[in-house]
């Protein structure tokens, strides 16, 4: 080891964890861990790590358990047929010389959380992948003296992966066979409450690690208004809220001081951390933040204008209304008033309707005297 820790390819964190870097086929083996001074040795603690090929996710096989069944029957029972009773010198060398029974299975993962999300009821779905592995189990104890040191790996290994380039180098024929079995992701039907934070979709904010806040906002006051702003998201368990103005920090716990020192502050953080903008004026404008345990949580612009002039832009705004009225009914008029010019001349003058006014009369007088 040197005493340039960086220059270390193996390194002990100061919580005893081992790292391991720019991993190579000679970091391979078994790594334990024990007690300090061999203490608790019955909790012992192993690690096989191996150096496989890197599988292609896109040839992964998916489906019920149903199907893993048929999968298993296709690629693996085959596999598994020959390592007992093939007689290719690599079958018979795993059998005779090294005295192992291989056999090939799956290793499967947890389940993940239950996709309800954007389903119906009833219809979400969980998964889980099966790695395909070789279990190793031994006949008959072999002479390590005479095993070379990638024999002995294998044969004091409980499993390796299908893809073991420990087993390209042994068998190669073997590793062609088994490379190919791709893994398979199990789906399952299930049902559950719809919880977006479950499913990763606010994973980056969960993690600290969302480039943009998960809440933005913009808000125009005039002079003199109030607003109160409420981090989202927090709890209990969250209690770390802390709020920026212009990336700089707004300390909690009561007033900020004033920016000018004959004024009286006008924003104030409480012990809740709610953040409080009284009677603002134009120093009040910026870009407030809130984190909550380091998470981007929520971002507001705030502008201040004043009061005239936003008295002016609604007075503007409403004498546009009033035009526009304004102009619908002069053209409503003016049409009128250009369809009874042209349509004068049908018109009954005052003569013609005194003189229909008389006639009616006369009729009127001469049905009473009948």
């Amino acid at each position: 080891m040197e005493n340039d820790i960086s220059m270390n390819l193996k390194q002990i964190t100061p919580d005893h964890d081992l790292m391991i870097l720019n991993f190579t086929s000679n970091d391979t083996g078994v790594y334990f861990c024990i007690g300090l001074e061999e203490q608790d040795t019955v909790e012992k603690i192993n690690y096989l790590v191996d150096l496989v090929e890197k599988a292609n996710d896109s040839y992964s096989e998916s489906g019920n358990i149903t199907e893993w069944l048929k999968y298993h029957e296709d690629n693996m029972f085959p596999l598994n047929n020959l390592f007992k009773n093939s007689l290719s010198p690599e079958y018979v060398y795993i059998r005779e010389k090294l005295h192992l029974n291989l056999e090939m299975k799956t290793d499967w993962d947890v389940w993940s959380p239950c996709e309800i999300c954007g389903r119906e009821i009833g219809k979400g779905i969980r998964k889980r992948k099966g790695r395909c592995r070789l279990k190793v189990e031994r006949n008959e104890m072999s002479k390590i003296d005479e095993l070379s040191p990638d024999e002995i790996f294998l044969v004091n290994a409980f499993e390796i992966s299908c893809r073991s380039l420990l087993l390209e180098r042994l068998t190669p024929t073997i590793f062609n066979s088994t490379k190919i079995v791709a893994d398979f992701i199990e789906i399952q039907h299930c049902e559950g409450v719809c919880n977006p934070d479950s499913e990763g979709v606010n994973a980056g904010w969960k993690v600290g690690k969302a480039k943009s806040y998960k809440y933005r906002k913009t808000v125009v006051l005039s002079e003199g208004d109030h607003l109160i702003l409420t981090c989202p998201e927090t709890s209990l368990e969250r209690k770390k809220v802390v709020w920026k103005k212009n990336g700089k920090e707004l300390r909690g716990g009561g007033a900020v001081k004033a920016e000018k020192p004959n004024e009286e502050p006008r924003i104030f953080v409480d012990t809740f951390g709610t953040l409080q903008l009284v009677g603002v004026k134009s120093s009040e404008e910026g870009n407030y933040t809130c984190t909550v345990d380091d998470i981007k949580m929520q971002q507001v612009i705030v502008f201040v204008t004043k009061e005239s002039k936003l008295l002016t832009k609604l007075f503007l705004r409403h004498l546009l209304y009033l035009g526009f009225v304004i102009s619908l009914t002069l053209t409503c008029y003016i049409g009128g008033l250009i369809i009874v010019c042209t349509r004068r001349y049908t018109f009954k003058t005052y003569k013609m309707l005194k003189d229909e006014s008389k006639g009616s009369s006369s009729e009127d007088s001469g049905d009473e005297d009948f």
